[in-house]
């Protein structure tokens, strides 16, 4: 009884197999001829031709982008104003001079105090304009990154493609086996769906680059030209800026960063302001003051010790982003030339095409990769800048403007 049970459960899960096989398309079947999988794969992955970017896109380099940020970011033109009102308010304070019951003595520290609440001001707007000229470097790299990412999501479309009728062809040969097949196909279908996702990051990437330079990200239709693509190679800008050694960069003072000085600026209105008061305050306003400057003594202590931290991490990370970029550079090199002797060796008959296939995935990633290093490389030099407070508008115009060369793979290793 017990045979005849699993005997009649065999026979059942066997005829909902063939029902499902029935009703699966001839993608999706292991066994469908040739020209049946060709033909579903046609309309499977229709996908237009990858593109660099839309044809409506407005062409824009780093430096362009570093231009419209400094023009137009809000936090920056908030900045300027912040200078305009503090510069009233001395002006104002001057003025006050005029009046027969203002003690001179008093003015003297009131002015201090004034002056010092302009020039943190000045100290604000060139910690923000450092902060946004990062920012819109790594939003401009951001999008680079997710073109780079769509072009190799399609390539490996395009190459799974020719894998799966490559494996159909060996399993009606009997060369190869249906779950051969059918693992092909799921790679295949995985393969899309992070074309998908790729394709899904490109518009992110330029709203956050519109955001960066001030502009409405709904209105980015942009390209970013410093990534050119000919011939199936992509090329970038290569910089190379000098930096002393870790030990100087320490060495040097750290309150050179504008944030820091803004911190100092405000301690000394604040002190000002206490000693042009000190006769008319009461005890609860002289302990408030006096509590203000502990509190910005700690905050200043604090923004040093972070200074320190980020030059070493921004320093860790330029070295690490060289080490990679050589890597990047020989890996390219190999994969170039093992995919030009497996060409040669097919023709010859000594690769089959699977091989080449395989090869060509191998070169297509070196070469994203070796252009990511890259960008590493160039962001991480930005990062090192800021990190010390030297990404000025002209440190990143003098960097940006003079590349060392562009980065190509197929010159990689060279």
């Amino acid at each position: 009884m017990q045979c005849i049970g699993r005997l009649r459960v065999s026979l059942a899960v066997g005829l909902a197999l063939c029902a499902v096989a029935l009703t699966m398309t001839p993608f999706a079947q292991a066994g469908s001829g040739v020209s049946d999988v060709e033909t579903a794969l046609n309309a499977r992955f229709a996908h237009t031709p990858w593109t660099l970017a839309a044809a409506d896109a407005t062409p824009l380099t780093l430096q362009q982008a570093l231009d419209q940020t400094l023009e137009n970011n809000p936090d920056i033109q908030a900045a300027k104003e912040k200078i305009s009102e503090m510069q009233a308010k001395r002006a104002m304070v001057k003025n006050k001079r005029l009046l027969f019951f203002f003690r001179y003595f008093n003015a003297s520290f009131l002015e201090g105090s004034a002056e010092s609440d302009t020039q943190a001001a000045r100290e604000h707007l060139e910690a923000v304009t450092q902060k946004a000229l990062l920012a819109c470097v790594t939003a401009y790299y951001n999008d680079v990154r997710a073109t780079l990412k769509s072009y190799l999501d399609y390539r490996r479309i395009r190459q799974g493609v020719k894998s799966v009728l490559l494996a159909q062809r060996r399993f009606e040969s009997g060369d190869g086996t249906g779950l051969d097949l059918i693992a092909e196909k799921s790679l295949l279908l995985k393969r899309d769906e992070d074309y998908q996702q790729s394709l899904s990051l490109r518009p992110l990437a330029q709203a956050q680059l519109a955001l960066a330079m001030g502009d409405f990200p709904a209105k980015a239709r942009l390209r970013p030209s410093d990534l050119s693509f000919s011939e199936g190679r992509f090329q970038i800008p290569q910089y190379q800026q000098a930096f002393p050694p870790l030990e100087t960069l320490l060495a040097e003072p750290i309150d050179k960063r504008p944030d820091s000085r803004e911190l100092f600026y405000r301690r000394l209105s604040i002190y000002n302001l206490l000693r042009a008061n000190i006769n008319q305050f009461d005890k609860n306003q002289t302990r408030l003051m006096q509590a203000t400057l502990a509190q910005l003594d700690m905050k200043l202590k604090r923004a040093r010790q972070a200074a320190e931290a980020s030059v070493i991490q921004a320093w860790q990370t330029l070295t690490f982003a060289r080490q990679s970029l050589s890597i990047a550079e020989e890996r390219a090199a190999l994969a170039r030339t093992a995919l030009r002797q497996v060409q040669i060796s097919e023709k010859a008959g000594f690769s089959s095409e699977k091989d080449a296939l395989d090869a060509q995935v191998r070169d297509d990633e070196a070469q994203i990769a070796l252009i990511d290093a890259q960008l590493d490389y160039n962001h991480a030099q930005f990062r090192l800048l800021y990190a010390v407070g030297d990404l000025t508008p002209d440190a990143t115009r003098a960097l940006v403007l003079r590349p060392v060369r562009n980065a190509d793979p197929s010159q990689a290793g060279l």
